[in-house]
């Protein structure tokens, strides 16, 4: 629950970025905006592994700025990945 090494906001398991997006430590913690938390789960709520073709739900816990509607989320899916 954090970002980088952010004060009062330290993320556990960091670095969790793709590639050479990495996260930064500037901000505010729960002041500026933040994603806190990603859970993806089975729709059928099965504990069971991800298959190809199981229909998900992604639940996300955030932080938003102000009233949020200025802040957006975008999730994507791959057939590959």
């Amino acid at each position: 629950n954090g970002r980088g090494t952010m004060s009062d906001g330290n993320e556990l398991d960091r670095p969790n970025a793709l590639n050479s997006c990495t996260d930064g430590s500037s901000g505010s913690y729960h002041s500026d905006e933040s994603i806190d938390k990603i859970v993806v789960s089975q729709a059928s709520g099965s504990l069971n592994d991800f298959t190809e073709g199981d229909a998900v739900t992604i639940s996300a816990t955030v932080w938003c700025w102000s009233s949020g509607t200025e802040d957006f989320i975008d999730f994507y899916y791959a057939s590959d990945a």
